[in-house]
């Protein structure tokens, strides 16, 4: 325990056996670690192949590595991780076993990170801008977290196999996710977080949940299902919704209202959730989006900014917009440009076909 191993040549090259030094190979051939409850420090310029069945400390990428890394194992064993030290230029690939939690901490290096995430345990990834990319497969009944302290501008993250799937992405506002379910057929609770991200549903149940409207990004969601036992959009955390429910669209759940001009607006006071009905659907251009919810809604007058927060959904004809509705300073009962804010666009799917089962606000 403790030592240092210097490994060269190109040979292919074994160890196990517990070691809590450093292995170090700037060999080209190939190098195997089996880890064990021993923290381990890896630097190698060889392709590394690293099996973490057992391992249920840190692996650290040394400083200085410049040979493809993977990793199998992870998560077999609690309270196992990977961080880097340096800038790793390897691509470092990782498939996660077992149910525990298990993390990676990307703390500097330069290559592509692939995530196969096959355990049930939580994988909590911190990705840094410096890598080339961000890719995940996430199999049946799989979570993956991306930590809000990331700075990577990309992720993308395909869903497979049934059960359920769970993916939360970071707090970049800059960060673009491509979130791809389309061939998962168990359920999925999907949270792009903050970024304009792009999800694609698959044929089960699946949620879509918005983070606050000030940092949600405006994301593009396809292959929405509407009706009855479909999918859902949450959208309890946009705002404070205060609606109170009593009059009007389905009081009973205070959840969706279907209004139109004139005689079925929708009212700020009462519904968490409006949604306009086909007769005010705004132009193709989305040119007249602000006047229609305007015209729809009944806004009370007062000079209290952001004590009326209401979703509110509009279709051109063609897709669904979401906005937030929050007033602002001014006194009065008209529906203003900055008042509406863009968290997400449903394609090919129109309002008149939204059902309550459709939104969640709890």
């Amino acid at each position: 325990a403790g030592q240092t191993l210097a490994l060269a040549g190109t040979g292919t090259f074994s160890v196990s056996g517990g070691t809590t030094g450093t292995i170090t190979s700037t060999g080209s051939g190939q190098l195997t670690v089996t880890s064990s409850a021993n923290a381990q420090t890896v630097t190698s310029a060889s392709a590394t192949t690293v099996n973490a069945t057992s391992l249920n400390t840190a692996l650290t990428i040394g400083t200085g590595s410049t040979g493809n890394f993977t990793v199998t194992g992870l998560g077999n064993a609690t309270n196992s991780s990977i961080t880097e030290t340096g800038t790793p230029s390897g691509t470092l690939t990782v498939t996660t076993a077992g149910n525990n939690p298990n993390a990676i901490l990307e703390a500097g290096g330069t290559g592509a990170v692939i995530i196969n995430v096959v355990g049930a345990g939580l994988t909590t990834l911190t990705g840094l801008s410096a890598h080339t990319s961000h890719t995940a497969t996430m199999g049946a009944g799989t979570s993956l977290t991306v930590d809000p302290a990331s700075t990577a501008l990309s992720y993308g993250v395909t869903m497979t196999g049934n059960s359920t799937h769970a993916y939360v992405g970071d707090t970049n506002t800059s960060a673009v996710d491509t979130i791809d379910a389309s061939a998962a057929t168990g359920t999925t609770a999907i949270t792009g977080g903050s970024g304009n991200d792009i999800i694609k549903l698959g044929a089960a149940t699946d949620t879509v949940i918005f983070t606050a409207a000030a940092s949600n990004g405006a994301d593009t969601i396809n292959s929405f299902t509407v009706g009855l036992n479909n999918d859902v959009l949450k959208v309890t955390a946009l705002a404070t919704l205060i609606g109170t429910g009593g009059t009007g669209g389905i009081a009973a759940t205070n959840s969706i209202y279907v209004g139109a001009v004139s005689t079925a607006k929708g009212d700020t006071a009462v519904s968490k959730v409006v949604v306009i009905g086909a007769a005010d659907n705004a132009a193709a251009d989305w040119s007249t989006v602000v006047a229609k919810i305007g015209g729809a809604l009944t806004v009370t007058a007062d000079g209290t900014a952001a004590n009326a927060a209401t979703t509110v959904l509009i279709s051109n004809g063609t897709d669904v917009r979401v906005y937030l509705f929050s007033d602002d300073g001014t006194s009065n009962a008209t529906v203003e440009t900055g008042e509406l804010t863009l968290v997400g666009t449903v394609t090919a799917i129109t309002a008149a076909n939204l059902v309550e089962s459709n939104f969640s606000i709890a």
